[in-house]
């Protein structure tokens, strides 16, 4: 008893656990077959949209097939292209207002008509043409289940203009919906809303059209749940077994049915192995008693649906033969059935079409009757019968006559029953076109007119837009099919106001048409200038009929003119007014300081050193630069002042209004310039590089029209150069001083000149020598015997000479003339060991033919190129580096030496002083002059001298004028020197003397 107890207790409790797997195994299979019917959701929504979309693209091209000729021809073969693109597709139709078929992919319904259909009479009903109509199953006269979608053609006046339809067939989603079955006895299936079953997955014919709407059905259980989404278990009511069944419901917005998609499976396969462990062999009686009753239930369903379709087919075959009949003698165009070109039969339509009293006058006669010569018949058979055999299908339009000679046009298309003999049999299809044809003329013209450039627009009285050319559409972005039927107000920008608009209707009304400029709103959003015209259109009875607007596109005119104003007036790099545009608003600003007695100003801005940022990072940096300048200028100055550029790194503010007192405008003026000085000063940001940059500013006030603009801009150019010459980062006021230094600075300048012609300058020597005291050389140094002036310090004419230019002349004499002294030297053995140093501008060394015009110079003079060292100051290095080592090198190898002038004052780049052909370094003065009171200046000279001896190199002191300072280079290890403890530089008779030893007067200090 125990174990027995034992054993049942066992068996209990495993039949416990069985119990909790099989339900938690439900519970898993409903989400499966939840989330499948989420996925074929997901497939059949994208597939519907698809559709819309053709019928939209339909819808939008309807209008411009109305309008051209040949224009549903075309139509035709793009909804053929669009059938075979699409699996699955039932032939496509247009059905205007009354019901025949205007356009197809399948030509032959092309003038049927379908107004007894019950998707046609729901349209006629429908009241949102937004909204595409989902119809419920049925079964075509060729034996084919479609769901069809349409979507009503709405006229300009809103009234019912036809349907545009596109049918589907199971096949559309059988691929799709077969992919996604993840189980064999899995089956899928899509449903009307109504209720009509559309597709089942496996394939299963005789379930097609089913009516699932039944009390207690899936499909009526989950309607009436009001929820998107259902799983259920029982018996179905289609196929009678059991079954597990998830539902979704398909409801787009545009839609006006929804659909209703559906997985299933078997719950004896689904929850076999869960059942195997119960009562094998109950279970396995319970299964043939369960197949048997399903394969009873199968067969009196199937011989009961077999002779409900039986009987439903001889239905629709009697319904169909009565439609054809229908169709054939109530057709809109005439129909003739032809053997070997003579009528056999025709309906009443083609009598109506040709004149006479009905098919029995044309039955039995050749279709010559029809035609305006017997040529003419004869050339229209060659044409179409062998194109109908070739193709299939043939069309043409002829005139032709009527039964009392009256010509009329028509457009004839035939098809043969057998194309292999096409003469034995064909069927004609005859429209009358003479209407068409007699408008298209004029048509063409008014086309032609009204697809011009200019867009062009046509409204009603009330301002409907009745038509839009396509120049409008391109201009406005708005499609025909969304501009007709609304008014123009959604053109508008909201640039003009009620007043405006009401001013222009009033001029249409007294004059017939009003013109001008108009801002509108295209669809993107981008408001524009146009041109209308607007011309009303009135009838004999002097009541205007309609409105035409004529709409030219000024936006490339306006940006024309535009770029034209800007290249005019506007500098191209910082968007500020240039040098013309400143002159005429200058000249504005002194007339207006004229009438109120005010003062103005005008600011000269230079910025400093710009060039070296031009060298040494390039033009891109330095274009950055005056943008960041040009918008700091713009930040200090007040709405109706000027900032200008004139060029390069000039700038120009004018400031209008000061005050009518002098002192009082001048104090004004001085506050803005300190303003721009310390925004100008703030640190530049220029790509990754942080820039640090001032400016130097010249000043001029004016009243009125006492002084010329040129002089002005004159006043103000020399007081910026005041302001650079004190140093840089500051503001001069101009005064007349200045204008007398830069007169002075004019003579200078043409007295050089001058000079240069005639010669007047002489060259100096000042002494080299070594620790002994013994010379071994000297610099040569330039001077000016002016005729007037007598003899000019080189510190008033060298820069002069390097800014104009003058020094390049002036240099080359210069080199000659010691080339000379130097061959003089060669022939007198006392003199012969000296070597001399000349200074080389950087004019000079970056000439093209530098290195030629040295050497040329040395071979014409017979100098020793080992006796002549050119000086170089260190401010060379700044730019195109690289061409001035190639320049020393090929110098070098010619034996001419180089002495870094200045070393300590300037670029000072190691890299490149380790690179450059030197064979000495020269410690400037200026840490000469302190070496012994200033422990920097001693720290420097020491480093350059050890950094001379590292690389190898010479060095040389310049500026020596003490023996003490002379004693402690000599300790830092300089044994060469130059300077006033020595020698002045002297004329080549006094250093000659000098250099043998003999006592000159003022050699020294």
């Amino acid at each position: 008893m125990f174990l027995l107890g034992a054993l049942l207790l066992l068996g209990g409790f495993l039949g416990y656990l069985q119990v909790q797997e099989y339900r938690q195994g439900e519970i898993l299979e409903r989400e499966r077959l939840a989330s499948q019917a989420a996925v074929i959701e997901k497939n059949v929504v994208p597939q519907l949209l698809l559709a819309n979309r053709v019928i939209e693209q339909i819808l939008a091209d309807l209008p411009s097939w109305q309008v051209e000729n040949d224009g549903f021809k075309r139509a035709n073969r793009q909804l053929q292209i669009i059938n075979d693109a699409m699996i699955g597709i039932y032939p496509i139709l247009v059905i205007q207002a009354d019901g025949a078929v205007i356009a197809s992919s399948n030509e032959t319904l092309v003038g049927m008509n379908f107004a007894q259909r019950d998707y046609f009479k729901s349209a006629i009903r429908s009241p949102d043409p937004g909204i595409f109509q989902v119809s419920a199953p049925f079964k075509t006269a060729l034996g084919s289940w479609v769901i069809s979608l349409s979507r009503t053609i709405r006229r300009p006046d809103g009234k019912f203009g036809g349907i545009v339809i596109v049918s589907l067939v199971p096949e559309y989603f059988s691929i799709l919906l077969d992919s996604v079955r993840y189980a064999p006895d899995m089956r899928t299936s899509i449903a009307h809303g109504d209720g009509k079953l559309f597709l089942t997955l496996p394939h299963n014919s005789e379930t097609n059209g089913a009516d699932l709407a039944k009390p207690g059905s899936f499909f009526m259980r989950h309607r009436e749940s009001g929820l998107p989404a259902n799983v259920f278990s029982g018996t179905t009511f289609v196929t009678g077994d059991e079954r597990m069944m998830a539902l979704r419901t398909i409801h787009l917005p545009t839609m006006d049915k929804a659909l209703v998609v559906a997985a299933s499976r078997e719950l004896a396969v689904l929850f076999a192995p869960w059942r195997k462990n119960f009562l094998v062999q109950g279970i396995l009686l319970g299964v043939i008693a369960l197949f048997g009753s399903l394969a009873l239930l199968l067969t009196q369903n199937r011989r009961r649906d077999q002779s409900r379709e039986r009987r439903l087919a001889e239905h629709r075959i009697s319904d169909l033969l009565e439609e054809q009949r229908l169709i054939f003698d109530n057709a809109h165009v005439g129909i003739v059935m032809l053997n070997h070109r003579q009528v056999v039969k025709c309906n009443r339509r083609q009598a109506e079409i040709f004149g006479y009293a009905g098919p029995q006058e044309i039955e039995g006669r050749s279709t010559e009757m029809f035609y305006c010569s017997n040529e003419q018949f004869t050339t229209v058979g060659e044409q179409l019968y062998p194109e109908m055999a070739e193709h299939g299908f043939a069309q043409v339009e002829a005139e032709m006559r009527r039964k009392d000679g009256t010509r009329i046009w028509i457009m004839m298309t035939g098809r043969p029953l057998d194309p292999t003999a096409p003469l034995d049999s064909s069927v004609w299809v005859y429209t009358d076109i003479t209407a068409r044809r007699l408008a298209e003329t004029e048509q063409r013209i008014a086309a032609t007119a009204f697809e011009a450039q200019e867009g062009m627009m046509i409204t009603d009285p009330s301002g409907v837009i009745l038509r839009v050319n396509s120049a409008f559409t391109e201009i406005t972005g708005y499609t025909a099919v969304e501009c007709i039927g609304q008014t123009p107000n959604f053109l508008h920008s909201g640039q003009h106001d009620a007043e405006f608009y009401r001013t222009m209707w009033e001029c249409i009304n007294r004059t017939g048409g009003w013109r001008g400029e108009v801002w509108d709103r295209r669809k993107s959003g981008e408001i524009y200038p146009k041109w209308l015209n607007i011309v009303a259109v009135k009838g004999g009875d002097g009541i205007v009929s309609h409105y035409i607007g004529t709409h030219f596109d000024l936006t490339e005119r306006k940006k024309s003119e535009e770029r034209i104003n800007q290249l005019a007036f506007f500098d191209q790099l910082t968007g500020l007014p240039n040098r013309t545009l400143l002159h005429d608003r200058l000249k504005q600003t002194m007339t207006a300081s004229a009438r109120s007695g005010s003062y103005g100003a005008l600011l000269f801005i230079d910025l400093d050193n710009f060039k070296t940022l031009n060298d040494t990072l390039g033009h891109d940096m330095g274009d950055l630069l005056l943008k960041q300048v040009a918008q700091r200028l713009t930040s200090c100055i007040r709405e109706g002042d000027t900032v200008a550029r004139l060029g390069g790194d000039e700038f120009v503010v004018v400031l209008t209004g000061l005050n009518s007192s002098e002192l009082d405008a001048v104090a004004n003026t001085e506050m803005v310039a300190d303003k721009i000085l310390a925004v100008l000063n703030h640190i530049y940001r220029l790509g990754d590089i942080a820039h640090a940059s001032t400016a130097s500013i010249g000043v001029t006030v004016f009243k009125g029209q006492q002084t010329t603009v040129d002089d002005l801009m004159k006043q103000a150019d020399l007081a910026m150069y005041r302001s650079k010459e004190s140093g840089r980062n500051a503001s001069h006021f101009f005064d007349p001083q200045m204008e007398s230094f830069a007169k002075e600075r004019a003579a200078l300048e043409s007295d050089l000149r001058l000079a240069i012609e005639e010669n007047q300058f002489v060259l100096h020597y000042q002494a080299q020598v070594n620790d002994g005291g013994q010379v071994t050389g000297a610099e040569v140094l330039v001077r000016w015997l002016h005729p007037v002036r007598k003899l000019v310090s080189p510190a008033d004419f060298i820069p002069l000479a390097e800014e104009t230019g003058l020094i390049l002349p002036l240099g080359h004499w210069v080199l000659q003339s010691a080339c000379l002294q130097l061959a003089l030297w060669a022939k007198r053995p006392e003199m012969s060991h000296l070597n001399l140093a000349v200074n080389v501008s950087a004019r000079q060394i970056r000439q093209d033919d530098f290195v030629n015009e040295v050497l040329s110079l040395l071979a014409e003079t017979g100098a020793d190129p080992q006796r002549l060292k050119l000086e170089l100051t260190e401010s060379l290095l700044v730019h195109n580096v690289e061409e001035i080592i190639e320049k020393m090198l090929a110098l070098k190898n010619h034996g001419v030496g180089f002495s870094l002038d200045d070393f300590g004052t300037g670029y000072s780049s190691l890299s490149y002083l380790k690179r450059l052909p030197l064979s000495q370094l020269k410690i400037d003065q200026s840490f000469v002059r302190d070496v012994l009171i200033d422990p920097n200046d001693a720290a420097i000279a020491r480093t350059v001298v050890a950094l001379a001896q590292s690389l190898g190199l010479g060095v040389i002191a310049e500026g020596v004028e003490t023996a003490e300072q002379r004693n402690f280079l000599a300790d830092a290890g300089c044994h060469a020197y130059q300077g006033y403890f020595f020698s002045r530089p002297i004329p080549i008779d006094g250093f000659e003397s000098f250099a043998r030893g003999e006592p000159a007067a003022n050699l020294k200090a």
